[in-house]
């Protein structure tokens, strides 16, 4: 819905998550089903160049500090939780700041599931 760069999207069951961006720490809700648009919780902070991925039915955010939160939603309420801080990978893009290309093999162990 609105311009953004350096975001992350991932898509939990028929919602696309579109999260932060440069200097931005909003989030955008998408439904596939329906064709509209919703504004989602914020982020703690801003998320500019991270990852974003869903493991199952979870969508987790991963910023370029290490800390990973994970997004629930319960009675249609959206939320944000932080679930554990990780090491920061080292791999950049083009002199870029996402550290994530190749893109990590995460398991639920790693997130402490």
């Amino acid at each position: 819905r609105n311009t953004r760069y350096g975001h992350s999207c991932s898509v939990v069951l028929t919602t696309l998550v579109v999260t932060g961006g440069f200097g931005r720490q909003d989030v955008e809700l998408y439904d596939l089903t329906k064709k509209t648009w919703t504004t989602g919780p914020s982020l703690p902070s801003v998320m500019s160049y991270g990852q974003a991925l869903t493991i199952g039915q979870n969508m987790f955010a991963i910023f370029l500090s290490g800390q990973v939160m994970k997004l629930t939603r319960e009675m249609d309420q959206w939320q944000w939780n932080t679930v554990t801080q990780i090491p920061k990978w080292a791999v950049g893009y083009r002199g870029r700041y996402r550290p994530f290309l190749p893109a990590p093999q995460i398991s639920e162990h790693t997130l402490a599931c």
